[in-house]
């Protein structure tokens, strides 16, 4: 859609909650959640902080559209498209296949509801292929995730509000944040808004996929964000990050017995709703830590919850639905391995 806004969206809502867990509280430990799920009515989750900052740098420009990269559910296109769409700007997206979901299969359709053109790719060694085609003069590129310098540094800003919450007092300074590890924008900022806010707390990425160079790519990131804080960091950034690739299982999208558990978990004692792809394994994550013995006092976790708390219906009114999509469209998603 283009030629501008045709309705008003929704302001964000900044800062996200944080909020303890006694019912998950053991003897070593103690457990917070920051629900970044709550930046947005329409649709929130961690994506959004990069979204908006992203968007407004290109709608600042003489670009016309968006070309973007992800899987079939992904979270950041669907949000990429409805922050482009409320400044007049169009929205195409480069697919990969994903396993098929309900939550995954009504992402891709809301993404599509909201005017994404897709282009799919049958896999990553075909995704330079179906980039060219999608191509068009003048588009702006955005990485997977939105996994950009400015975007990390919008996650960064969550840190400051994090930081307000323990100078007033609100919550102890977190020993750990343990957050998913995708595209790594949303890692790095918040290992560079750490820094930048003089927190000593660690990082724990939680990998969804397979990814030999995660580490190198999360410290690359905060180092250009920081940099465009003017600040130069020494090498506290690498000593704050820990890669956790224990929970990654049949590989991106796939269950695990760890995943369902923490589900469960979440649902049952705090009232959160986790996805299969990344906030479940995360969440295993921080259940894992909690379990461990820590020799002081007890060790004080923040889980970063990146999933859109609004619901998706009311994204998929007028949305196709799954049989009326191309059949390129609908290979996209997978049967379960």
């Amino acid at each position: 859609m283009q030629g501008g806004p045709t309705r008003t969206f929704p302001a964000t809502t900044y800062p996200t909650p944080i909020t303890a867990c006694p019912a998950l509280t053991t003897a070593s430990s103690v457990l917070y959640v920051k629900n970044e799920g709550l930046t947005h009515p329409v649709y929130g989750g961690n994506k959004v902080r990069k979204a908006e900052r992203v968007v407004e740098s290109v709608a600042s420009g003489t670009a016309k559209r968006i070309l973007t990269f992800g899987s079939a559910g992904s979270h950041h296109v669907l949000t990429m498209a409805l922050f482009a769409r409320e400044r007049g700007l169009a929205t195409a997206a480069v697919l990969t296949p994903q396993i098929a979901t309900p939550h995954v299969e009504a992402t891709l359709r809301a993404s599509i509801g909201a005017g994404v053109q897709v282009y799919p790719a049958s896999g990553k060694v075909h995704l330079p292929l179906a980039a060219l085609a999608a191509y068009r003069r003048g588009d702006a590129i955005v990485p997977p995730g939105a996994s950009t310098a400015l975007g990390a540094l919008a996650t960064a800003d969550a840190v400051a509000e994090v930081a307000d919450d323990v100078r007033r007092g609100a919550i102890p300074e977190p020993d750990v944040i343990v957050v998913p590890l995708g595209s790594g924008g949303t890692c790095a900022g918040i290992l560079a808004g750490l820094v930048q806010h003089r927190l000593r707390t660690q990082v724990v990425g939680v990998l969804v996929a397979n990814n030999p160079f995660a580490r190198l790519l999360v410290l690359r990131l905060a180092r250009q964000a920081l940099s465009l804080l003017g600040t130069a960091p020494g090498r506290e950034l690498a000593a704050r990050l820990t890669i956790d690739s224990r929970f990654i299982g049949a590989g991106y999208g796939a269950a695990t017995p760890a995943a369902d558990r923490a589900t469960g978990v979440a649902r049952d004692a705090i009232g959160l709703e986790l996805d299969e792809t990344y906030t479940s394994k995360a969440f295993a994550a921080a259940l894992d830590l909690a379990a461990l013995p820590w020799p002081t006092s007890p060790r004080k976790i923040l889980y970063w919850h990146t999933l859109s708390a609004a619901p998706l219906a009311p994204l998929l009114e007028g949305a196709p639905r799954t049989d009326e999509l191309p059949e390129s469209v609908r290979k996209l998603l997978v049967p379960a391995p």
